[in-house]
């Protein structure tokens, strides 16, 4: 144990405790736990407990009656100590607060525990006067005490204790009785507000029945205590414990007890007796009278003394007791009786209440003489205090009178009868001065409904009308409070008063508003659901069904009333009540003039009373099933009237139907529609009868045959049948499929007619055993299923995408993927029956489309068509193979075939995706190279791992990679894309979603093994497919280690299957129809096949040996003629198909099993044969004639590229294969076309002739620009059109299509002119594969002039090659395409041609040099219109500072430059450099093209001052300061917590800052002189210790800049919110900052609010930082005449009212013209006007803000009820002074003028006069964006005054009246512009501001 508490006390000061002594009292404390100890040492009373300097240890006489017999001597002397000490337990205090706060709280009741020793304690302190001297003994009495005892005796759990709890509880009560009795004698210590100690006013509470705090001493606390607690006879532990006898010295002897139950039917009550008889003793009794003795007493102290005889009076012996407090009885009673009103109306109000009660108490029982005394004297109190107008007084009254009337309820003896007390409150008129009161508030009229309940029977007709008429004259509130009342009476009404309310209900509807209707009804519901009685109830129902026909009733007033009336037919109307209104519903449907509702109604009546589990009313369903279905016909009556509304909703259309037409002036048409069938479909459910064929026949009639029908009518309708499906008979269900659903036509479906269409179809193929259901799948049999040609033909003739995309999976079910499992044994057979059906329909289409009047001939799509365009998204960027196959709309039949090419596609995938085992006969776009693909794949064990792959790789090769990189098995791997796993194992990357931007993550499952040794050597090469095709036959070999594949069932994959067909053929000529949807969907199908044997044969031909030539052409033709030269050259689709098969044969995707030997046996062959010379072609020969389709040619250029860039470039290993190795690995190439050991006949790069080679250079230049400029539709021909430079020809053709489908430049309109005319800086965005063609044809074009370096010349020669290298260097806007520029442009710089002049690298630097661009202008608001090519110049600065390099004086000669100068105009360029508008209209920020333009600067810089003749020592004289204090440290001379402006630093980007750093590296380089100098800076700016800024707590300089909104924030100094959200949206307000700014006044100071509002709109207006902090505004701003305190929360509508009035009195006094009050004035009227005379009373008073209610729900109705009269009249009728007599009139309160900005403050706090604190209203609140304010004013309610009632009536009158044009007042319109809201509660919270930014319309 020892060792346990020293390691305890080890780990607690190794927790930071330094105190030893401490920690240890703390574990002694906490009985060694280590945790309570914390809590002990971290009590910041804790130290001050251990040391106690207050008390004093005094030896005093212990108890007598205790004894410790069982205890040891130590433990004995121990115990005395304690108990003689005056030291309060504070570990025992802490314990028992602990244990008492809990939730699952427990309290010790044994003597020796914690509550015992505290009792002890505090008695032993009460006993010298030193409870209030102690904290920790008034902490206890106060707060821990009260909780104990709180719970000991009044919670429920009292019951569930066992004896020993109980007799431990009558322990404790005598130890508090003892404190009690100790306490007394001293006098009360400084009297203290209750509501600081919460037990204080947890006494009072529990003893007045309230929460209102009162003033008490301390003493008297706990006598309050022990008489709500202990003398109590109702609370919980004297209940349970009320049959316990008392103690044989207790209440046996009447002559000397003061407490006795014999005559105390209710129960013996033995401990308590006891515990009253204990006090009498102990002189309790005469302590209350010595109290009395003393000269002041309050009436709280005398209820205090008095309230524990009070409430245990019944139990006193009155001859023992009443002599002893005779005395102080009187005393009560003369003060009680000589109250005047000052103390009737202050704070003493409840306390003389409780004074009376109690007194009242004893009377009964041992006063009696004085009984009806004090009961007058108590009754008079209450009139008198009814009649003050203090509120407090008045509900304390109120609470009284309520006490009165419960204690009446329940017979107490101490209280008059009930007749009596009726008979008191008629005669005094309690209700009529209760009335009189503050009725708006719900605390008092809650006070209120108590009496009304009481007197209910008893009210009169009048005394209803004039409770009823108090609500005319009063807000929303009060009506609300009103009802409440009115419905709590009305539960004991007699049939007169119940029918006077109902007249009262009626007069008062008549001309409400709709806010007093809603009020209305749900006051008759109420009271139709209280009265249980069927006859009130049929009234209540009647009422409500009047009400709800009422005419121009709103429809959700009308669907109000219904659900009310609905819930009272549920409460027990009667089931003839029920029968009643279904026949009213019915008639009403029938005459076709309340529909909707009686619609809603009788489906209610259905479902909730009928049928639900709420109802009262015993139900009989057969007869109601007859009335409905029989009687009535529900069915035909529907669909009747379905039929009827819509004939009406089309005439009231007048035109073009839709949903939103209002049929009958209220009800929509698509509401109406919905609210039939919905009823229908549950009538039909309800019916259990199938619908008739002849209603299905109304309801499809009326919505979907008839003319007059709208799409919307359609869907609603189809929808319907979709959820009917099972309430139709097996019957109707084929009829209507085949009659209904099979005729509908194909373009007009929708989303929802395929839905019905798939229900039904599956239910009728089930049903007639074509379809069977396994499980939740359906499994379809042999036979052809019905329907199925109505899918064909919605595939090819429906519009919508989407439902044609659900049509092809649904296609794909039904051919395959849901056979029975028996008929996908020859699943060859099942391919070929399903290719052939779609053959023939693909032949009918193409031959419908021949015959048609459709040209074939017509112009070629062009890239704009929606068909075949890509995204054009800014900044998109999609493949080519991922191009939309999107029908093309220009003709039905093109759009079926290429639906039905992707039906085709869509079947090939899906199955061939289902095959998991490696193939040997490969599609063929596995076979070649796709675009290069860079994948990045996570995993969690290592770092992210980039794969170079290509778009035509597989995942299962992309797979085996990534595992041998992580060396994990690739069977243990997953590749998952986002959250969706790459299962499919032979899908190619592009068709699997995968992108350069994809990042795939790779997770390891079960075994993860590492790779066999055998894998770990031989890595798979990159990009490896399964196999590669070859031989003639063109299927794939197998690949090494699948020998094994089962080729059989390969040769049944669908792709195969079709292959073998001939679809080559089929697929081109349907490309040759020349539409970009089809030739895609055609080249998409021909990737998912094998390849084509005849192409694969006749490439093949090119390998024949010489002795044995191949028939047919001559090897040069036939490469001409499939590179599309000859007389019948290949042509589009062809072209790009042999295209990719020589891509396959000379690039294999596998280099195992041969392949690789193979490639180069073709390679060398096709190069012997002139295939360079042709491929060469292919990108100098226009495109093909009769296909311009831009898609197609891209490819063309791409594949082109790609083959030329590996014969030339990549430089193939063409060396024969050792023979002795069967198998060889892929090693690096080393050897090109132009290597020795190839035959000298190879047409290689140097045997190229001349101008076949320039031509070939001066191609790839011009492709590259086509392609970098997005423009590649248009080739490589551009020059041969005119003599005239590219980029003149671009000009002028400006509206030929990009290659990425714009169709117009995407350059602004400031881009006129010089470069900005340009190709590339007229195209906004590039696609993936414009921007891959542009990159290989720059490579290609570098390599050839490196492989021959005289040809530059030529290039030199070119007309556009300055335009065309500084285009793409700047207004390319791909920044790939940039770079790969730029690095090529580097190369081509380093090459070295001794034979041509200039070299490369001067001709490269005059181009840079010597082209004007917008790079050189220092000034931002001139640089607005070049921000595009500013922020695209980061290459053409490296390339030009890279040129500028390290030249040498003979260089600056040769090329005419000078760098000294060309430095000296940096300098100047930098110095005046400014930063460009951050902000403009369009919201774009400027400082990323500054980030650009500066860093290119800079860099020039740093290049030139390596050339000779530039001073490193000059330049950084010049530049070093400048940088430091302008562009990069602006901030660093800043001191304390300056807040004066500072500018940002002109570098604010991480490009500019790391070049400014770049150019301080390069000017200290071989210069001490600078590097002393930039050091010394540094050094003085940022390393110089500054004593001021140590002094600052919170010192935190705001240097960053603006936020991207552009504008300033307001530092919050802790609470200073409510000042920040007033004055930004001050701040925003157009004009008002203008107008504070531009007062200038030498006699405003610093000290005045207006000169720091001027500070403070300034910064907000000028200040580049970040936030402002407005320091000396909260020194001088005075709220309420004080100083404000930062950290203390204030309203903001009043700071914002204090701050209009101190700034314009200000103004004012320096005689200006007030600013505020021009911007924020308006005025209101306060008017009086006699009803009686003709006089008339007006006063006009001004306002900033308008003050509304929240709780209306609006702020429509909240401005109604703002000018809503009210009618003086009664008491309160107007005094005219006129007249001079009283006069009824009408007061209200109108606008008289409105203000620029109109300013509302919603008034969401109040005051909880109960509780005693304030409170916030958390009501919904809605408010629209834009405000008439019309209707508010003046002119607007006097004219809505003179307007004409709306008639009354029903049908077509209400109709017509709601197309009346009411008159209006003139519109005055209000748009919100901002919000202030407060986030929290009343007494803390955060406010915060929406302002809306006038100046851009945002």
């Amino acid at each position: 144990m020892e060792t346990d508490e020293e390691d305890n006390v080890k780990m607690l000061m190794d927790m930071g405790f330094p105190d030893e002594d401490e920690v240890r009292a703390a574990l002694r404390m906490a009985k060694n736990d280590i945790s309570e100890a914390v809590v002990f040492l971290t009590d910041e009373n804790f130290k001050s407990n251990m040391y106690p300097t207050s008390s004093r240890a005094l030896a005093l006489p212990g108890p007598t009656n205790f004894a410790d017999g069982d205890k040891s001597e130590d433990q004995q002397m121990s115990t005395g100590e304690e108990e003689n000490s005056l030291v309060f337990p504070y570990d025992e205090l802490l314990q028992l607060e602990r244990r008492v706060g809990k939730d699952q709280w427990s309290i010790p009741y044994k003597r020796e525990e914690s509550l015992g020793r505290c009792l002890l304690a505090a008695t032993r302190l009460a006993k010298e006067g030193l409870v209030e001297a102690d904290d920790n003994c008034r902490r206890f009495t106060e707060r821990v005490m009260m909780d104990s005892f709180k719970k000991l005796l009044t919670n429920s759990a009292v019951y569930s204790w066992s004896l020993e709890i109980h007799q431990g509880i009558v322990t404790m009560l005598e130890l508090f009785v003892d404190l009690l009795l100790a306490r007394m004698p001293h006098p009360a210590g400084p009297l203290r507000l209750a509501e600081s100690h919460p037990g204080a006013a947890l006494t009072v509470g529990l003893i007045s029945g309230t929460g209102v705090p009162v003033v008490i001493g301390d003493t008297l606390n706990l006598i309050m205590f022990l008489t709500v607690q202990t003398f109590d006879c109702e609370t919980a532990w004297n209940q349970k414990n009320k049959s316990k006898h008392p103690s044989i010295r207790s209440g046996t002897d009447v002559d000397k007890d003061y407490a006795s139950s014999f005559h105390v039917k209710s129960g013996t009550y033995g401990w308590l007796v006891d515990l009253i008889n204990y006090f009498g003793y102990q002189g309790g009794f005469a302590q209350i009278e010595q109290c009395f003795q003393r000269e002041e007493l309050t009436p709280a102290e005398m209820a205090a003394l008095l309230a524990p005889v009070g409430r245990g009076a019944e139990l006193l012996v009155a001859d023992r007791v009443k002599p002893v407090l005779s005395a102080a009885l009187e005393r009560a009673l003369s003060y009680l009786t000589a109250l005047d009103e000052n103390k009737l109306n202050g704070k003493d109000a409840q306390a003389v209440l409780e004074l009376l009660m109690t007194l009242k108490r004893l009377c009964c029982h041992l006063w009696t003489e004085n009984e009806n005394k004090i009961t007058e004297l108590q009754l008079n109190m209450l009139v008198r205090m009814l009649k003050t107008p203090n509120f407090s007084t008045r509900m304390n009254a109120l609470q009284e009178i309520s006490r009165i009337i419960d204690d009446t309820r329940r017979s107490a003896r101490w209280v008059l009868g009930a007749e009596e007390i009726q008979a008191w409150m008629s005669e005094q008129g309690v209700l009529s001065l209760a009335l009189e009161g503050n009725i708006d508030q719900k605390q008092y009229t809650d006070r209120i409904k108590a009496i009304i309940e009481f007197l209910g029977p008893h009210l009169s007709t009048d005394d209803l009308s004039k409770i009823w008429s108090m609500q005319s004259r009063h807000a929303i509130q009060v009506m609300e409070n009103i009802h409440c009342m009115m419905a709590a009476a009305s539960v004991s009404f007699s049939p007169p008063q119940l029918q006077h309310l109902i007249s009262l209900i009626e007069r008062s509807w008549e001309g409400g508003k709709p806010w007093q209707q809603e009020g209305l009804l749900q006051l008759v519901g109420r009271i139709g659901r209280e009265r249980r009685d069927p006859a009130s109830a049929a009234q209540m129902l009647d009422l409500l069904w009047r009400l709800a026909h009422a005419p121009a009733l709103g429809s959700r007033l009308v669907s109000m009333a219904m659900d009310l009336h609905t819930e009272v037919l549920a409460e027990g109307s009667g089931d003839e009540q029920v029968k009643l209104y279904i026949s009213k519903c019915v008639d009403d449907i029938s005459n076709h003039t309340w529909t909707v509702p009686a619609l809603r109604h009788l489906h209610n009546i259905v479902d909730k009373i009928i049928h639900g589990t709420k109802s009262y009313i015993k139900i009989d369903k057969t007869s109601y099933s007859e009335l409905m279905y029989g009687q009535h016909d529900i069915m035909r009556l529907i669909t009747r009237s379905l039929s009827a509304c819509h004939q009406m909703s089309v005439r009231e259309a007048g035109g073009e139907l839709n949903r939103d037409v209002l049929y009958d002036g209220e009800y929509r048409h698509g509401e109406c529609l919905s609210t039939h069938l919905e009823v229908l479909q549950h009538m039909l459910k309800d019916s259990r009868v199938p619908l008739p064929w002849e209603r299905v026949t109304d309801v499809w009639s009326a919505l979907l045959d008839n003319p007059d029908a709208c799409a919307d009518d359609r869907t609603i309708c189809l929808d319907w049948f979709s959820d009917c499906v099972s309430v139709l008979g097996r019957e109707t269900q084929q009829r209507f499929f085949t009659e209904k659903l099979l005729q509908l036509d194909p373009e007009l479906l929708t989303s929802a007619g395929l839905r019905c269409f798939k229900i039904y179809f599956e239910r009728v193929n089930i049903d007639k055993g074509f379809f069977r259901r396994v499980s939740c799948n359906i499994v379809i049999g042999s036979q052809p299923p019905l329907g199925v040609d109505f899918l064909w033909r919605v595939l090819t003739e429906v519009a919508d995408e989407e439902i044609s995309g659900a049509v092809i999976d649904e296609l794909l079910n039904i051919y395959y993927l849901n056979l029975e499992p028996k008929l996908k044994r020859d699943p060859a057979s099942l391919h070929n029956k399903f290719y052939n059906e779609c053959y023939e329909r693909l032949e009918a289409r193409r031959a419908a489309l021949f015959s048609s009047a459709v040209d074939i001939q017509m112009a070629p799509v062009t890239p704009e068509s929606p068909v075949s365009s890509p995204s054009k998204a800014p900044g998109s960027r999609r493949h080519s193979s991922d191009a939309s196959i999107a029908a093309s709309t220009c003709c039905p039949e093109r759009r079926g075939l290429s639906r039905l090419l992707g039906l085709v596609r869509a079947y090939i995938e899906k199955i061939e995706g289902l095959y998991t085992e490696p193939r040997s006969i490969v599609p063929h776009g596995a076979t070649f190279r796709g675009a290069p693909l860079s994948v990045s794949v996570q995993h969690e064990s290592a770092e992210p791992i980039i794969i170079q792959a290509h778009t035509n790789e597989s995942v299962q090769s992309l797979k085996s990679r990534v595992a041998a990189q992580l060396k994990l098995s690739a069977s243990s791997l997953q590749l998952l894309l986002g959250d969706a796993e790459l299962d499919m194992p032979h899908q190619l990357l592009h068709r699997a979603g995968v992108t350069s931007q994809s990042k795939l993550t790779a997770r390891a499952v079960g075994p993860t093994a590492a790779r066999s040794r055998d894998t770990e050597s031989s890595p798979e090469p990159a990009g490896a497919a399964a196999a590669v095709a070859e031989g003639g036959a063109g299927a794939a070999s197998a690949a090494a280690g699948a020998s094994s594949a089962d080729v059989t069932s390969e040769r049944s994959l669908p792709g195969v299957v079709m292959a073998a067909g001939g679809t080559f053929g089929t697929l081109c000529r349907l490309a040759e129809l020349r539409d970009a949807a089809i030739t895609a969907g055609a080249r998409a199908i021909l990737h998912l096949v094998p390849t084509e044997p005849a192409v694969s044969d006749a490439l093949e031909t090119l390998c024949a040996p010489p002795d044995r030539p191949a028939a047919g052409a001559r090897p040069e033709e036939l490469v001409h003629q499939m590179l599309g030269g000859g007389p019948n050259p290949a042509t589009g689709l062809r072209l790009v198909y042999n295209l990719e098969v020589l891509s396959g044969k000379l690039m294999p995707c596998r280099a195992e099993g041969g392949a690789a030997e193979s490639a180069r046996t073709f390679c060398r062959a096709f190069l012997e044969h002139g295939g360079l010379t042709e491929v060469v072609a292919v990108l100098r020969r226009e495109p093909p004639p009769g296909d311009d389709q831009w898609l197609v040619q891209q490819q063309i250029y791409l594949l082109t590229l790609q083959i030329a860039r590996f014969l030339l470039c990549d430089r193939p290993d063409l060396t024969r294969a050792p023979q002795s190795s069967p198998i060889t690995k892929p090693t690096p190439a080393k050897k090109s076309a132009l290597d020795s050991s190839v035959n000298a006949s190879l047409d290689t790069v140097q045997s190229l002739p001349s101008p076949v080679f320039n031509e070939t250079v001066s191609c790839l230049l011009r492709l590259a620009w086509s392609a970098a400029a997005g423009r590649l539709a248009q080739g490589t021909a551009v020059a041969n059109r005119e003599k005239r430079s590219p980029v003149e020809f671009f000009i002028s053709e400006r509206p030929r299509h990009s290659s990425n489908g714009s169709t117009t430049s995407s350059a602004s309109e400031s881009d006129s002119g010089g470069l900005h005319a340009g190709l590339c800086a007229q195209q906004s965005d590039l696609s993936e594969n414009d921007t891959l063609v542009a990159r290989l044809a720059l490579q290609l074009m570098v390599t050839c002039l490196q492989n021959r370096p005289e040809a530059l010349g030529y290039l030199y020669g070119l007309p556009y090659v300055r335009e065309c290298i500084v285009d793409i260097l700047l207004g390319s806007p791909e920044a790939e395409v940039r770079q790969v520029m730029t690095d090529q442009l580097l190369l081509l710089s380093q090459l070295s041609a001794p034979e041509v002049s200039p070299s490369p690298r001067d001709f490269l630097t005059q181009v840079v040099l010597k082209t004007r661009v917008p790079l050189w202008v220092p000034s931002g608001s001139s640089r607005a219109g070049s921000q595009r090519l500013l922020a695209q110049s980061a290459q053409y600065f490296a390339l030009r500072a890279h040129l500028l390099t390290d030249l040498s004086m003979v260089d600056q000669s040769r090329l005419g430059v000078s760098a000294s100068s060309m430095a000296e105009d940096e300098i100047g360029w930098l110095q005046n450099f400014s930063p460009s508008p951050s902000y403009d209209s369009g919201g774009t920020g400027g400082w990323p093209a500054d980030d650009v333009l500066l860093a290119g600067h800079l860099d020039l810089v740093r290049a030139l001052v390596t050339c000779h003749g530039a001073s490193r020592l000059t330049v950084g004289g010049h530049l070093i300061g400048t940088l430091l204090d302008d562009f990069l440290f602006p901030a660093s001379r800043r001191q304390g917590s300056d807040c004066s402006p500072v500018s940002l630093p002109r570098c604010q980007g991480a490009s500019s800052r790391t070049a400014a750093y770049r150019l301080f590296v390069e000017l200290c380089n071989d210069c001490r002189e600078n590097l002393e100098l930039i050091c010394l800076q540094l050094v003085e700016r940022h390393h110089t210790f500054n004593g001021e800024l140590s002094k600052e707590f919170d010192y935190a300089p705001p240097l960053d800049g603006r936020a991207a909104c552009n504008y300033v924030g307001l530092r919050n100094a802790g609470a200073t919110c409510y000042m920040n959200s007033v004055l930004q949206q001050l701040y925003m307000v157009p004009g008002l900052r203008e107008a504070v700014l531009g007062v200038q006044d030498d006699q405003i100071t610093e000290d005045s609010e207006l000169c720091q509002v001027q500070m403070v709109f300034g910064h907000l207006l000028e200040l580049k930082l970040q936030y402002f902090s407005p320091e000396r505004f909260w020194t001088v701003f005075r709220l309420r005449g004080q100083p404000i305190n930062v950290r203390e929360q204030q309203d903001a509508y009043e700071f914002f009212t204090n701050l209009l009035d101190q700034v314009d009195e200000q103004l004012r006094a320096i005689g200006r013209e007030p600013v505020f009050q021009q911007v924020f004035e308006g005025k209101f009227s306060d008017q009086k006007i006699c009803k009686d005379c003709p006089h008339r009373y007006e006063r006009e008073e001004t306002f900033n803000a308008l003050n509304l209610a929240v709780k209306s729900g609006t702020l429509q109705e909240s401005l109604q009820q703002f000018v809503r009269e009210e009618i003086m009249d009664g008491d309160n009728s107007y005094f005219c002074d006129k007249c001079g007599k009283k006069r009824e009139a009408v007061k209200r309160t109108l606008i008289k003028s409105l203000p620029p900005v109109l300013v509302i403050q919603l008034k969401r706090f109040g005051y909880d006069w109960l509780a005693g604190h304030s409170i916030k209203f958390d009501e919904y609140f809605k408010f629209p964006f834009s405000l008439d304010m019309g209707p508010y004013t003046e002119d607007g309610v006097t004219a809505a005054q003179a307007a004409p009632a709306p008639p009354s009536g029903s049908g077509d009158a209400r109709r017509s009246t709601s197309r009346q044009t009411a008159q209006k007042p003139p519109p005055m319109m209000y748009e919100l512009v901002g919000v202030v809201v407060h986030s929290g509660q009343a007494s803390a919270g955060h406010y915060y501001s929406y302002v809306k930014d006038r100046r851009s319309g945002g």
